[in-house]
């Protein structure tokens, strides 16, 4: 059996996030809060936003909001939007 899988396994979904979380892209944070927001699990959504590491992103956002730059991906989604 693949350590992959073992993992997979032995630990609930909120558990592997928690594991993997200090070791992800800082830019992959907030898509994967999106994700989690949209798929209702809420407890993966809650450990994203109270990393560190998602409120040092959020100091970012309110500076880049506060000075009136937009992010690339924000037009992006805007752009889609129906």
């Amino acid at each position: 059996m693949s350590f992959a899988k073992k993992i997979g396994l032995t630990f609930s979904p909120l558990q592997i996030v928690e594991l993997l979380l200090p070791l992800s892209e800082p830019k992959k944070l907030y898509e994967a809060l999106l994700l989690a927001i949209s798929l209702d699990h809420d407890e993966i959504a809650e450990v994203i936003l109270k990393h560190p590491i998602y409120e040092k992103l959020e100091k970012q956002e309110q500076l880049y909001a506060s000075t009136g730059q937009v992010r690339e991906k924000d037009r992006e989604i805007t752009s889609r939007a129906p």
